[in-house]
């Protein structure tokens, strides 16, 4: 198995510029409670359109995270997805677990514990995983080059205990 990314190589900040890198991309952090606000007002004031742009948003955010991952060259995609699992923890999104993979039918679901998504927005009545949904399917879309589409099964807002995404081609 690959070794744990140390974060002081995965994050560099530079406090006389004020930019933090993350693998040498521009990043930036939020309090959870920050981002909640954001995505609680744009939901309760938006609805499905709101979902809908997160949904979009996340689809792009998946594939650019998919290139950044692919540019340090793993060697299998067993060592992509673990760069994936790692850095996104280590980003604060929550903890990834697949409880089906399956590269040759291209589906798979996922378990997230601690999704920052459904952290930040507290209870609500319905799923609002939408970003982490759509950062997925792009991902997923990437990696298997086609089309993918994720369905969230369970959102830890609703009172489950995690997010449960299901994708399939």
């Amino acid at each position: 198995m690959t070794a744990p990314i140390d974060p002081r190589q995965f994050f560099k900040p530079n406090p006389q510029t004020g930019v933090l890198k993350a693998l040498d991309h521009e990043a930036f952090t939020l309090r959870i409670a920050t981002i909640g606000f954001i995505l609680r007002s744009a939901i309760d004031l938006l609805g499905a359109g709101a979902l809908a742009v997160l949904r979009e948003a996340g689809r792009k955010a998946g594939a650019g995270t998919y290139a950044i991952i692919a540019k340090q060259q793993p060697s299998t995609n067993q060592e992509l997805l673990f760069l994936l699992i790692e850095g996104d923890a280590l980003a604060g999104w929550g903890r990834y677990r697949f409880e089906h993979l399956d590269h040759e039918r291209k589906e798979a679901t996922i378990v997230v514990e601690n999704s920052f998504v459904a952290d930040a927005i507290g209870s609500y009545p319905q799923p609002v995983c939408a970003f982490l949904a759509g950062y997925f399917e792009g991902f997923f879309s990437a990696l298997w080059q086609c089309s993918v589409t994720c369905e969230e099964e369970v959102c830890k807002a609703t009172g489950a205990p995690h997010c449960r995404f299901r994708l399939s081609s």
